[in-house]
């Protein structure tokens, strides 16, 4: 039953999605479908250090062409007119459950020099939501932990 109202509900903002969005917001009917925003997936995406990028793409160049990329803090991003982000979040609650991923000590048996410390205040030790898109691979985020995330949302 909760699927057909979903789908009768889905049904409705589709159909109802013919009036001009200029039209509706001045008559005060402005629809959820009638707004887009700009988005960014993996809005914490700090990408790789440079030892990490060479031993990924090495091991797998067509998987790396996909977490090739990176983005800019969260408040640059609002600033250049972002208005929805993705977190990824790990739960944590004891702390130090991803304080040490496997890339590290990857990058060190293949000879590679040490990236520079992903975590250099220790805050993956703590307790708490982590943010990370994969966690022995591309760890690395520009917020961190997820209440941060949210401390730079609140602040901006």
């Amino acid at each position: 039953m909760c699927f057909r109202k979903l789908a009768a509900l889905s049904f409705a903002l589709c159909a109802a999605g013919s009036a001009s969005p200029v039209l509706a917001q001045q008559e005060g009917k402005l629809r959820i479908n009638q707004i887009q925003v700009i988005g960014t997936h993996n809005s914490y995406h700090a990408g790789f250090a440079p030892s990490a990028e060479e031993l990924w793409q090495s091991k797998n160049p067509e998987g790396f062409k996909g977490l090739d990329y990176r983005h800019q803090p969260l408040a640059a991003q609002f600033d250049s007119g972002v208005r929805q982000i993705e977190l990824d979040i790990f739960a944590d609650s004891k702390g130090g459950l991803y304080a040490h991923p496997l890339g590290p000590s990857q990058i060190a048996a293949a000879h590679l020099p040490p990236d520079p410390p992903f975590d250099p205040d220790g805050v993956m030790n703590k307790p708490g939501f982590k943010v990370m898109h994969m966690q022995d691979i591309d760890f690395r985020s520009t917020c961190q932990p997820f209440v941060a995330c949210l401390e730079q949302v609140r602040k901006w």
